[in-house]
């Protein structure tokens, strides 16, 4: 129930609360006065220019003493409580002691600008599709143009060579544009890892260490950013933990 002061309260030196004459609030169409102890605490008509005495509205008087509390109760129910400020997510935890990163991220000015050398040209795009729906899209995925200068480049390897032994794929930040890439003797045709499921698996996972996120431990809930293939969502795309940690650090 809404409230709105329509008079004031004047309290002069002790001794003198027959001052008090002119608070009112009106509260629904009730008409609350606060009388002088020298009035009746009863209702009080009012006259007319007709000379009739008539009630307006519905109107009581109270005494001095109720009329302190009740103003001081009045005040209190004027002041509103600040507004409660929901506190930002912190960023997720991972493996190894890491956390979510904005600053280990190719996103520069909330977009990941690309360049393509890479072979699995429908890995990239389903990896850029994953992470741009859901509500996913405060980072975006433009092409390199010449109004732009590529943050990313995808390119292929073709290894299986230490540091490559068992690695699928691998984003590399570094000075000027970051590299990711996918290694074609694990995901090229006829390979372990060739089908087209498993390269947008491995592509999408790739892309999001390029927004920043980190491994995350299997055991704690189910990621696309797990370390291993096997441990990830077979349909390549962010689960619902993994989207939370994305608002958590982009919002």
């Amino acid at each position: 129930m809404s409230q709105r002061l329509v008079g004031q309260l004047s309290v002069a030196a002790p001794g003198t609360l027959q001052a008090i004459r002119s608070m009112i609030v009106e509260s629904n169409g009730i008409l609350m006065r606060f009388c002088p102890a020298t009035l009746p605490t009863r209702a009080r008509p009012r006259s007319t220019a007709a000379g009739r005495r008539t009630l307006r509205l519905p109107a009581f008087c109270l005494g001095p003493r109720s009329a302190l509390l009740a103003a001081s109760m009045l005040a209190l129910s004027l002041v509103t409580a600040p507004p409660v400020t929901a506190k930002a997510a912190a960023p997720a935890k991972c493996m190894g002691g890491m956390q979510d990163s904005r600053g280990r991220s190719s996103v520069d000015g909330g977009e990941i600008a690309w360049e393509d050398e890479s072979r699995f040209d429908d890995a990239r795009r389903h990896a850029h599709r994953a992470w741009s729906q859901n509500g996913l899209d405060r980072v975006k995925f433009p092409a390199d143009d010449a109004s732009r200068i590529a943050d990313l480049e995808w390119s292929d390897v073709n290894t299986t060579r230490s540091p490559w032994t068992d690695v699928l794929g691998y984003w590399k930040g570094q000075r000027g544009t970051d590299t990711l890439r996918l290694n074609r003797a694990y995901l090229g045709p006829g390979k372990r890892y060739g089908d087209t499921a498993s390269r947008r698996m491995v592509a999408a996972h790739e892309l999001g260490h390029a927004l920043g996120f980190c491994h995350k431990n299997p055991e704690a809930y189910r990621s696309l950013m797990a370390p291993k293939a096997f441990d990830m969502p077979s349909n390549g795309k962010p689960t619902y933990r993994d989207r939370k940690n994305y608002h958590a650090l982009w919002g």
